[in-house]
């Protein structure tokens, strides 16, 4: 089934995110994220919430150690009045030559102010490639 609205409010979404890693605006990229966000099935075990979302952010921003991060193959799992639950993989491309992929699920949400932010992410698989490893297996 089609859900136009809510694909468009996901479309949105995703591409403020990656604007705002691609500018490295801070401010930016924390207004999409729930001061309630928990993020599980991170590589390193460890469970992230806000504050380790914004140090984690914060500190890829100051380096400049990230190139750009992309989406793809968007399938909506559940959609509720406040809340958009969605699969999506994520690419993010690092400037020492890295990419890492992730498969993961994210719950968008409502809040009381009317802006869609993410309050959930689970990692369902992640990988890591070097970009001359890609363009091997593309050549």
């Amino acid at each position: 089934m089609y859900h136009p609205e809510e694909t468009q409010i996901i479309d949105k979404w995703l591409e403020a995110m990656s604007r705002s890693i691609a500018q490295r605006d801070l401010p930016a990229h924390m207004e999409l994220i729930s001061k309630k966000v928990e993020v599980f099935g991170n590589p390193s075990k460890e469970n992230i919430n806000y504050t380790g979302w914004y140090k984690r952010r914060k500190n890829e921003f100051e380096k400049q150690n990230v190139v750009c991060v992309s989406y793809a193959n968007i399938k909506i799992k559940t959609i509720t009045q406040r809340r958009i639950i969605f699969n999506v993989n994520e690419s993010i491309a690092g400037t020492d030559g890295r990419i890492i992929t992730l498969n993961q699920d994210v719950i968008l949400e409502r809040e009381d102010d009317d802006q869609w932010r993410i309050v959930e992410q689970n990692i369902r698989s992640c990988k890591h490639y070097k970009m001359n490893e890609v363009m091997a297996s593309n050549g």
